[in-house]
């Protein structure tokens, strides 16, 4: 049992804008690790040394919408050190008639790669922040490109939500159809060993920070947990994919079980 087991703590921050703490800026909550976790759960976070030896000579690719980048990013800077999200090797991208017709990318939305040296590591971002943009990506020969990939982490829904029809019952159609089960043949140079692939649910939404209309219309946390549980229910992620939740959900489905 891990009945009890508290792997995070929340903490009153000041939110780090361009690397400058500012309290004019806003006043946040964020999710820590708790310092007593390794007794509490048997386990605790990675050192970016002990994360440098697993992930020595291989893949990662992320592929969705900002919350996948945001974890890209993150996970670049537990493994280096000196990773620095301001300075980016864009990847190019062929045209694949990747947006949908209702989506607009900007300066954010490229694709990225960061090469570690010391572990020889390679880890790649696709925007796709549609579950029809990752379908896309998957069936393309964007990722086979770079040869054999360990780890593949996916995720989607704001947008879905916000500008795919607002309608959950489609979003659990294009699940249905991601062509995850193909991963093995498609990203396995020996067709032995099998990528990892994830899939990352949204995060709780926080109404009163919406910042437009259409996000009050359809991106609220009563909509967006429709879609949460939508991809918990879905077969082929339950049968494909490792399903990551957010930290308030982990901690509740932690508590419960035994």
């Amino acid at each position: 049992s891990i009945t009890n087991c508290n792997r995070f703590r929340v903490l009153n921050t000041i939110s780090d804008v361009f690397g400058i703490k500012s309290k004019g800026y806003c006043e946040t909550h964020s999710w820590d690790w708790d310092e007593n976790v390794k007794e509490k759960c048997g386990f605790s976070g990675y050192k970016s040394e002990e994360l440098q030896h697993i992930w020595a000579n291989k893949k990662i690719t992320f592929i969705g919408d900002s919350l996948v980048r945001t974890t890209y990013h993150s996970f670049n800077s537990l493994l280096d050190p000196n990773y620095n999200s301001f300075h980016l090797e864009q990847l190019p991208r062929p045209n694949i008639n990747h947006n949908s017709t209702n989506t607009i990318t900007n300066s954010k939305h490229i694709d990225l790669k960061h090469y570690f040296k010391e572990s020889n590591t390679t880890v790649y971002f696709y925007w796709a922040p549609t579950t029809i943009n990752i379908s896309k990506v998957l069936t393309s020969n964007m990722i086979t490109s770079y040869g054999s990939i360990d780890m593949i982490v996916l995720g989607s829904s704001l947008w879905d939500a916000l500008y795919e029809n607002h309608d959950v019952g489609i979003y659990k159609k294009h699940l249905d159809e991601l062509e995850l089960s193909k991963l093995h043949h498609i990203l396995s140079s020996d067709n032995k060993n099998s990528p990892i692939v994830v899939w990352f649910l949204p995060t709780t939404i926080i109404d009163a920070r919406l910042n437009t209309e259409a996000k009050h219309l359809h991106m609220t946390e009563s909509i967006i947990s429709t879609y949460r549980e939508t991809a918990l229910s879905s077969n082929n992620l339950k049968d494909n994919a490792h399903v990551i939740l957010d930290p308030s959900k982990t901690i509740s489905t932690i508590d419960h079980s035994t």
